[in-house]
């Protein structure tokens, strides 16, 4: 896990997406801009991402949001449109698919007697 929250970043390290058994970076709070770094799909084990508050991120690189296993995925406003969903991007429709298996397997747990534990991320 990173937590690399409330630091005035203004950019990610160029070999970020070398980092292949990073499950959860957390980049809230920060003076991100877009693009963010290229080879951020090379994170095959990403999970969760934070980008929220960084208004300078209006962007995703689509390998991020399509060849990652990515399932919770936090934004600023300028990658969510006026129906509160994710703007349209390539990679999107992958990654709505990751979150709503996700979503079904953790309600098909309940519906067997099983706990379902929803992040508050």
């Amino acid at each position: 896990m990173l937590d690399a929250s409330h630091n005035r970043l203004a950019a990610l390290p160029a070999g970020l997406g070398n980092l292949s058994a990073l499950v959860e970076a957390h980049l809230s709070f920060n003076q991100l801009r877009s693009p963010l770094p290229a080879g951020l799909g090379g994170l095959k084990r990403l999970k969760v991402l934070d980008l929220r508050d960084n208004d300078g991120v209006t962007e995703l690189p689509p390998e991020l949001v399509r060849d990652t296993p990515l399932q919770s995925l936090m934004v600023g406003p300028a990658l969510v449109g006026g129906d509160g969903q994710l703007v349209e991007m390539e990679g999107r429709d992958a990654y709505l698919e990751r979150r709503k298996a996700r979503i079904d397997k953790e309600m098909h747990v309940k519906e067997r007697g099983g706990d379902v534990h929803f992040s508050s991320q």
